[in-house]
């Protein structure tokens, strides 16, 4: 995507997110095209200001689970109307290592939601899922995923650290679920994720 063009998407996200009081109509239709053109270039995701408002909400809730001893993560789930369902923190300090709050998430969207507002509705997480939780998530049948950090760079961060690797995996989530629409990561929330991982790590040390 050229500067040009990222200027333009920008001034057309704004438009919409602010109601700036352009023809919603044009402004959905210009979105569509871009994200149509990007797909199609392999070129980055468009993530909005209501999805950075929620992934900074995960990265508050991966806060919360450091300052508990546990691994920085955190994850939300939202309704096709905008509502956050339900939201939670890795748990994985006890010793259950699946206790991962995507994981969480998925069960709780089974047990709480109808076929169709599953699939309507969006994961946020501060970081990718990984292959569990993106195999309960493709199950479960949820919609959108978000993230603010990816696996490949977890594995790049972890490497940098001198930790070895998990025994699962780092997998990307589309090599494990198919027709789920994921977008991340976004590099400026990327970093302060880098900096919890840091964080727990140096601890342990």
């Amino acid at each position: 995507m050229t500067g040009l063009t990222q200027t333009y998407l920008g001034a057309i996200i704004a438009a919409r997110d602010c109601e700036l009081g352009w023809p919603l109509e044009h402004i959905n239709m210009a979105l569509v095209f871009f994200k149509a053109q990007n797909a199609k270039k392999g070129n980055a995701i468009v993530i909005t200001s209501l999805d950075l408002k929620h992934l900074r909400r995960c990265i508050q809730l991966a806060e919360m689970a450091l300052q508990k001893g546990d691994q920085p993560f955190g994850s939300i789930l939202v309704s096709a109307d905008g509502e956050i369902l339900a939201e939670d923190h890795n748990r994985v300090a006890g010793g259950d290592h699946t206790q991962h709050p995507e994981f969480a998430l998925a069960r709780w969207a089974a047990a709480n939601m109808t076929p169709e507002e599953r699939k309507q509705a969006t994961v946020y997480t501060s970081g990718e899922h990984c292959p569990m939780c993106a195999a309960a998530h493709g199950w479960v049948g949820l919609g959108r995923i978000v993230y603010a950090s990816s696996s490949e760079q977890l594995v790049r961060w972890l490497a940098e650290m001198d930790v070895g690797p998990s025994r699962v995996r780092n997998l990307p989530i589309h090599e494990v679920i198919r027709d789920t629409r994921v977008d991340g990561p976004v590099p400026e929330l990327a970093e302060q994720v880098r900096r919890l991982h840091l964080e727990f790590y140096a601890r342990k040390r």
